[in-house]
């Protein structure tokens, strides 16, 4: 029951990161949809793949080192640097829609 515990919350727990970081991501509602809809419906994609490409490397003779760092540990590290290095929300390149359709109006 533990270690069932300890894997959901490794499993479950980026998810609450995720959401949070879509939310200010995109801030406009229509786009914030569709981001997250995005990576919900391809991340599925992803994980079959990786799994293929790790069980063909195994079937290849090679121990489970080398596909648990292609497929894991470097997409993981990608991952968490393009979280760190995005835009945060209320700059130039992620205003509201609403925002600079009333400025263009003003103007």
């Amino acid at each position: 029951m533990a270690l069932y515990s300890i894997g959901q919350f490794f499993l479950v727990g980026p998810y609450s990161c995720m959401l949070l970081f879509v939310g200010e991501s995109f801030p406009d509602s229509s786009l914030r949809g569709t981001g997250s809809s995005f990576v919900v419906g391809i991340g599925p994609v992803g994980a079959i793949l990786a799994g293929l490409a790790a069980t063909s490397m195994l079937h290849a003779g090679y121990n489970w080192q080398m596909p648990a760092l292609y497929f894991g540990a470097i997409p993981s590290v990608l991952s968490g640097l393009c979280v760190l290095l995005a835009k945060p929300a209320g700059t130039p390149a992620a205003r509201p829609a609403i925002e600079t359709k009333t400025a263009l109006a003003a103007e």
